[in-house]
């Protein structure tokens, strides 16, 4: 009888007494699509929680909009990696001191030569929501919840343009996560903090119908593997995009130019 019930349950035949014992499961971006509409930090807390089940490790989430800033899961307080090549290409930019092949390759193939040459013309970038930078730029300490605010006001405090417009071609092998939402402004990082410790990040800005949200993200997988990590930030920005899509992450910010 069981094997014959298993069958049936294969076929969709299953009586309801078996539905009741084995309900479907669903993904998370399926009950995102039929959720009513919750606070953002519960969206968000249910989609970091669906993530770390499967991974294990920990994920952290900031969206910055109108409504100021929300902030799930770690904090991101480690290094910046990559991530914080954007606001040197910015800073050296508007100073005038950036030959712009430089900040196209420091941004969209994340070329840390490239990224030198720019950091060689900048001591500190002065700009609201990112840190003192260390000696080594990579190992500057940048939370999330700076980075999405950072992130609101990107395409004005970029006033020449030339960074936000790369972050909009990032390649095709680092294009994910973030990257899942048409029309994303953003930069990955990834490293190993520790001997224990990997981790992938990224910020950057998409637009909505009332303006810009900011949105950071970090995953330290729990078998510290590169491979992992990105299974990680791709499941985040996957995540984001159908709450996005469905107006789950609150409202969109006009930066001041």
């Amino acid at each position: 009888m069981a094997l014959a019930g298993s069958l049936n349950l294969l076929a969709g035949c299953a009586e309801a007494s078996l539905d009741a014992e084995l309900p479907p499961v669903q993904t998370f971006t399926e009950q995102a699509q039929q959720t009513a509409v919750l606070p953002v930090e519960e969206n968000l807390t249910r989609l970091i929680n669906d993530i770390e089940a499967v991974h294990g490790g920990t994920v952290g989430i900031a969206v910055a909009g109108a409504d100021g800033v929300v902030q799930v899961g770690d904090l991101g307080d480690s290094d910046a990696w990559s991530t914080i090549k954007v606001p040197v290409a910015i800073t050296a930019d508007a100073a005038g001191l950036a030959d712009p092949e430089l900040i196209e390759a420091a941004i969209t193939v994340s070329d840390n030569d490239a990224a030198y040459l720019l950091r060689l013309q900048v001591d500190q970038t002065e700009l609201p929501y990112v840190p003192e930078l260390e000696e080594l730029m990579g190992e500057t300490h940048w939370l999330l919840a700076d980075q999405a605010q950072f992130a609101t006001n990107l395409s004005c405090l970029d006033t020449v343009g030339t960074t936000y417009d790369a972050m909009g071609r990032i390649v095709e092998w680092q294009d994910i996560g973030l990257g899942l939402i048409p029309e994303a402004h953003f930069k990955s990082g990834w490293g190993q903090e520790t001997d224990d410790i990997y981790t992938y990040r990224q910020f950057g800005s998409v637009q909505t119908l009332d303006g810009a949200l900011g949105l950071a993200v970090i995953a330290h997988p729990g078998d510290n593997t590169p491979e992992t990590a990105e299974a990680m930030i791709q499941e985040l920005g996957q995540g984001l995009s159908v709450l996005l899509e469905s107006g789950l992450l609150g409202s969109g910010i006009n930066c001041v130019e």
